[in-house]
């Protein structure tokens, strides 16, 4: 096949950005623009949160994927032709904007928490006015603190702009749908920012599903039959057509040759990812989830359509993200608008809130996030030496042995890590293997050690966050497999510790559905040489 130009991999992004410019100022010109106080303080909340609280120009590291994306902005690396880990519309994207801005490293971060806080504005907004401004209240005050949310705004990887994409095709729903708002420019708008923001990541598919139910909602709200609502979905296509035309040209050499990163491995990631709620801030503790949960139930009675159908979207957004392999919290984010979309709906309509349970679920909710936040706080980009004061200073890490190399360890033992220094600290010409190597039950048992013993070292990158997003990968084999600390690695003479020696123990999730394995695959079946260490308790500080 011959190679392709960057620029015939992403002329059709370019052509559904003129579209969406070109609707996008047909939407304003016949605006009745007017400042929204309460969505106007939840765009400076999220600000506030994003730079102050994280905060992202103190903190914030291009790493991973993204110091690529860093690179194509300062001009030490071409754009190319692209595919889904350097997607031809972001290349682009940032080409552009970094052949007018200065190359500095605020810049990126400045633009993406601009334009992800506005996408918190844009959700607020929808929602306060569709069901009522509790409702927009409710969901801004989530989104603006949601930590999932606050660390990927600054990043400059493909995150923030599909996800403030999906809010615009949201948003320009909503105002499609409004009495007195007629004509084929928001939906127009709606379509081709959906559009792009498949261009800039596939996985934003999962995000669209509740802009399409908010546009079926409506049609139900209207009390149109279904033939009329056939009949309009049909002069759609005439809009529709061009813009699915366009992404399907964009995708295409996105996924040819090559295909879809985790091709052939859907069944087992799903079946890993189905009832791991980690990568959720707004699911990932029990109360929290409760709140939501309540309030999306209390809503459905007098908002049945608008809950009962954001809900759904969400729960089939999860199923479509939960078939990646790498399944992280990144994924996780163009889910959890459809989920909080639902409860906030739900515990605004059934006011007053304090007699009904909708103010006591958010407040749930809202604490949950606020916690996850503080503990994002901690961990955003976090420095080593914050890491190596907690195993030196916090229990039971600090009463752990040291293992100043790996002749410490038990013999005959098979080693897994993704730090980077591990090979210095090991001497080991081969690289040890990957925590991708433990997603199937058969492969990781096959791998064990002569002595059915498998040890995983965590560094830094499995403790914070960062764009790289190794913790999500870390937090899954807590989900998979019994996990008990052994030790401490440290730099030998030294005496620095930089990491864990974690012991993995028997799978204790996800071995259904045909991938069952018994144990007999040519390996000792796991033993314990750590007791007492809590099932659910964390490997890391």
């Amino acid at each position: 096949m011959q190679q392709l130009a960057p620029w015939q991999t992403a002329w059709p992004a370019g052509a559904l950005a003129l579209v969406a410019l070109v609707a996008a100022v047909q939407v304003l010109r016949g605006a009745r623009l007017r400042v929204e106080p309460a969505a106007a303080a939840i765009f400076g909340l999220a600000l506030v949160v994003r730079l102050l609280v994280l905060p992202a120009l103190g903190r914030h590291e291009f790493d991973g994927h993204e110091a690529e994306y860093w690179d194509i902005f300062r001009g030490v690396r071409p754009v190319s032709r692209g595919g889904t880990v350097l997607y031809p519309a972001m290349q682009w994207l940032w080409a552009g904007l970094g052949s007018v801005l200065p190359a500095h490293p605020a810049v990126p971060v400045l633009l993406m928490t601009g334009w992800a806080s506005l996408g918190v504005y844009l959700y607020a907004s929808a929602l306060g006015r569709r069901v009522g401004p509790a409702a927009g209240l409710a969901l801004g005050l989530a989104l603006a603190v949601h930590p999932v949310h606050a660390a990927w705004s600054g990043s400059a990887y493909n995150v923030a702009v599909p996800w403030t994409l999906l809010a615009i095709s949201f948003a320009a729903v909503e105002r499609a749908q409004r009495p007195g708002f007629g004509g084929p420019a928001p939906w127009a708008l709606a379509a081709s920012a959906a559009g792009l923001a498949l261009l800039c990541r596939l996985d934003a598919v999962a995000g669209l599903l509740l802009p399409l139910w908010l546009a079926v909602e409506g049609e139900l709200r209207a009390g149109r039959g279904a033939g009329a609502v056939v009949g309009r979905a049909g002069r759609g296509l005439l809009i529709l057509l061009p813009c699915v035309i366009l992404v399907g040209l964009g995708v295409w050499p996105l996924v040819v040759p090559g295909g879809i990163p985790g091709e052939g491995e859907r069944l087992l990631s799903l079946q890993s990812n189905l009832l791991w709620r980690a990568p959720y801030a707004e699911l990932q503790w029990g109360l929290p989830a409760i709140g939501l949960l309540a309030a999306a139930a209390l809503g459905l009675r007098h908002a049945g359509p608008l809950v009962g159908g954001a809900a759904l979207a969400g729960l089939l957004g999860h199923l479509i993200v939960a078939t990646f392999d790498d399944f992280a919290d990144r994924h996780a984010l163009f889910v959890s608008p459809a989920l909080l979309v639902a409860a906030a709906a739900g515990a605004a309509v059934v006011g007053p809130w304090a007699r009904r349970g909708g103010l006591l679920a958010w407040a749930a909710v809202l604490m949950g996030l606020l916690v996850g936040l503080h503990d994002m706080r901690a961990r955003f980009y976090g420095a080593e030496e914050a890491l190596s004061a907690a195993l030196r200073r916090d229990a039971p890490w600090s009463s752990l042995p040291a293992w100043a190399g790996p002749g410490a360890a038990p013999a005959g033992c098979a080693w897994v890590s993704e730090a980077g220094r591990f090979a210095a600290w090991s001497g080991q010409a081969a690289p040890p293997l990957s925590q991708f190597n433990l997603l199937d039950p058969v492969e990781a048992e096959g791998l064990r050690g002569a002595e059915g013993c498998m040890l995983l070292v965590l560094d830094l990158q499995d403790w914070r966050w960062s764009s790289r997003g190794v913790r999500d990968r870390t937090l899954r084999m807590q989900h998979l497999y019994d996990l008990r600390p052994i030790a401490v690695v440290s730099e030998p003479g030294a005496g620095y510790p930089w990491g864990v020696a974690v012991e993995v123990g028997a799978r204790r999730c996800c071995t259904a559905w045909g991938l069952h394995y018994d144990g007999d695959v040519g390996a000792p079946a796991p033993r314990s040489r750590t007791g007492g260490w809590p099932r659910d308790a964390r490997v890391l500080p």
